[in-house]
């Protein structure tokens, strides 16, 4: 079976560190898609570099928080997530 973890965040700083740490170790980093609502924090940016296997997408802040469950709305993001897992 595929699957896909996908998260959406925005300036987590070290929560992200402990979130990534724990889901790579029990799922692996190619199975995590994280959609960044352009994040501006150093720290956050600096924890996603050592990530790189993570799916990392962002996307502007201009597209409301909530519209990012919109397939319409962010439809490559949706396409990636179908693509890479058999439910979801």
């Amino acid at each position: 079976m595929r699957f896909t973890l996908a998260l959406k965040t925005y300036n987590e700083g070290e929560l992200i560190d402990i979130w990534l740490r724990y889901h790579t170790a029990v799922i692996g980093a190619e199975n995590i898609i994280i959609l960044d609502h352009s994040s501006d924090c150093e720290k956050t940016l600096k924890i996603y570099s050592q990530y790189p296997e993570v799916r990392i997408r962002k996307v502007p802040r201009t597209l409301h928080a909530d519209e990012l469950h919109l397939r319409h709305k962010n439809r490559k993001f949706w396409d990636e997530i179908e693509d890479g897992a058999d439910w979801y």
